[in-house]
C-alpha cells in the first residue's frame, strides 16, 4: 500500500502495512525536531514491520550520519538502493541524492535533485538537498540562498533551519549563522548542532571564552552531544595553543567513545596533537590506527597526512594512492593534497604545488589554498604565496570544519597568521610584526612550541 504525508511539497512514501507507515512517519518528525537517537528507533520500528521499505533505510541511513557514525549510514543507504525497484520515481530521486550527498558525489546529487525539483517543484526537501549539494560543490553563496529558502518553506524543521545556519558559518557569515542558530534552539533547546554553530561562530569572531562555554552546555546534552563537545573544546585548546587539555580531553573521549567512526575521528584528531607536541613516533602510530579503524575518506585523510608530516610519508601515499582509484572528486583531491603534503615533506615545493593544483582541480578546497601558500612560500615566491593566504583568510568560514562535515577544525586557523608574517617577512613588509603578534595572541598561555617558538624567535629578532 503507498501511503504519505498530508502536504504535497513534503515526503512521500511506500510501505507494506499502516504500522509501517506510522513507525516511518513518526521518524521523519523525530528527525524534523532534531531528535536523532528517537528518529532511529523509529525508523527501526518501520524497517523491522516492512523489511522491504527502502526510505526506512535511508532515514537510518541520514540519522546514523547526523549521530556522526559515517559507516554505518553507508550501509544503510546501500540497502535502500538495493530496493529501488519498490520505489516511486519521488522516492528514487531523494534516495540516490541522499546516498550522493553522503558519499560526496555533489554533481550526481545536484543532477537526482534537479530532476526531482522539475517535477515536483514545492518539494522542501528537494530544495534543502538542493542546498547541500551546492554547498559540498562550495558555491557557498548559493547554499546559503537556497538554504534560507527551504527553511522558509517548513520553519519549524530543525535540521533544516540549522543547516541554513550552517551554511552561514562556512560562508564566513558567522552572525547569520548564530542567529539562525539561536532560532532553532527556540524550537528545540537539546539539539546538538545548533550548539556547534554557535560556538563556532563566537570562535571566528574572537570570543573564545563564549564558545568554551558553549560546548561546555552542549556536552551536558544526551546522544550524540558528547562525543560533537569533546572534538569542539579539543579544537579550541589546539586554537589557544593548549595541547596538554586537548591530549587530555581526547584521550578520554576517545576511551569513551562507543561508535568506531567517532573513535578513529577523535584518534585522527589526537594523533594532529601528539605531531604538534613532537611526539612524532606517538603521532604516526594513531594515525595508523584511525586509518586501519575506518573506511571514511576524510578521517583517513587526516591521518594520513598526520601520518606524512610526522615522517611516515609511506604510510600516507598508500592512503593517498586508495583515495585515487575512487570515483568521487572530493577523495580524489584528497589523494592530490596527501602527495602535495608529502612532496613538501621531501623539501620539494615545485612537485607539491603541482599536486596542489591537482587537488584544486578536483575540489577546490581550503585546504588546497593553504597547501598552495605554503608550496610557494617554500619556494621563495612570495607574491604568489600572498594571494593564496589571502583567500585563506577570506574563506576562513570553510576552515571551522574544513571537510565539510560539522566537526570542528578552526585550529587549522591560526597558522594562516603565521605563514602570512612569514610572506610578509619575504616581501619586507613592516607588517609581518603585527601578524605575527596576532598569530601570538591566540595562542597566549598555551604550552604549544613549533611555529609558536619560531614566530616569537621572528619578533625578537626584528
Amino acid at each position: 500500500a503507498a501511503s504519505g504525508t498530508a502536504r504535497r511539497n513534503e515526503e512521500s512514501f511506500t510501505a507494506a502495512s499502516l504500522d509501517a507507515a506510522r513507525a516511518y512517519t513518526e521518524g521523519q518528525e523525530f528527525q524534523w525536531a532534531g531528535k536523532y537517537d528517537d528518529a532511529y528507533a523509529a525508523f527501526q520500528r518501520a524497517v523491522a514491520l516492512d523489511a522491504d521499505m527502502g526510505r526506512a533505510y535511508a532515514g537510518l541511513g541520514a540519522v546514523a550520519n547526523s549521530l556522526g557514525r559515517r559507516d554505518q549510514a553507508e550501509e544503510y543507504y546501500k540497502q535502500a538502493l538495493a530496493r529501488l525497484n519498490r520505489m516511486t520515481d519521488r522516492e528514487k530521486y531523494r534516495t540516490r541524492a541522499g546516498y550522493y550527498l553522503l558519499t560526496r558525489n555533489p554533481d550526481k546529487a545536484r543532477e537526482e535533485l534537479q530532476a526531482l525539483l522539475a517535477q515536483f517543484p514545492a518539494d522542501s526537501a528537494g530544495l534543502s538537498n538542493l542546498a547541500l549539494a551546492e554547498f559540498y560543490r562550495r558555491d557557498m553563496a548559493r547554499a546559503v540562498e537556497l538554504g534560507l529558502q527551504g527553511s522558509a518553506l517548513v520553519p519549524r524543521n530543525v535540521q533544516r533551519k540549522n543547516n541554513a545556519a550552517l551554511f552561514a558559518m562556512y560562508a564566513g557569515d558567522f552572525a547569520t549563522a548564530e542567529q539562525q542558530a539561536r532560532g532553532v534552539l527556540e524550537i528545540n533547546p537539546e539539539f546538538p548542532k545548533a550548539h556547534l554553530a554557535i560556538a563556532l561562530a563566537q570562535l571566528a569572531t574572537d570570543r573564545p571564552a563564549e564558545a568554551e562555554a558553549t560546548y561546555g552546555a552542549l556536552g551536558k546534552l544526551p546522544g550524540a552531544a558528547a562525543w560533537m563537545s569533546a572534538a569542539g573544546l579539543a579544537d579550541l585548546a589546539v586554537f589557544r595553543g593548549r595541547l596538554k587539555d586537548a591530549d587530555r580531553l581526547l584521550t578520554a573521549a576517545r576511551a569513551a567513545e562507543k561508535d568506531a567512526s567517532r573513535a578513529a575521528r577523535l584518534t585522527a584528531t589526537l594523533a594532529d596533537v601528539r605531531a604538534l607536541q613532537g611526539r612524532t613516533r606517538d603521532a604516526a602510530d594513531l594515525a595508523r590506527a584511525a586509518i586501519a579503524a575506518t573506511t571514511d575518506e576524510g578521517v583517513q585523510f587526516l591521518a594520513a597526512r598526520v601520518a606524512i608530516q610526522s615522517g611516515n610519508i609511506p604510510a600516507g601515499l598508500v592512503v593517498a594512492s586508495a583515495l585515487a582509484k575512487k570515483l568521487d572528486r572530493e577523495s580524489q583531491s584528497y589523494a592530490a593534497l596527501l602527495e602535495g603534503e608529502a612532496a613538501l615533506a621531501r623539501d620539494d615545493p615545485r612537485a607539491a604545488l603541482e599536486h596542489f593544483t591537482v587537488a584544486q582541480k578536483a575540489a577546490d578546497s581550503w585546504l588546497v589554498h593553504f597547501g598552495r601558500g605554503r608550496a610557494y612560500l617554500a619556494g621563495g615566491a612570495f607574491a604568489e604565496a600572498d594571494s593564496e593566504f589571502d583567500l585563506c583568510l577570506k574563506r576562513r568560514g570553510e576552515a571551522t570544519a574544513v571537510l565539510l562535515d560539522d566537526v570542528p577544525s578552526y585550529r587549522l586557523f591560526p597558522p594562516v597568521l603565521y605563514y602570512k608574517a612569514r610572506v610578509q617577512e619575504g616581501l619586507l613588509s613592516p607588517d609581518a610584526s603585527a601578524t605575527y603578534a596576532q598569530f601570538l595572541a591566540m595562542k597566549q598561555g598555551g604550552d604549544e612550541q613549533g611555529l609558536v617558538s619560531d614566530a616569537q624567535r621572528r619578533v625578537a629578532g626584528r
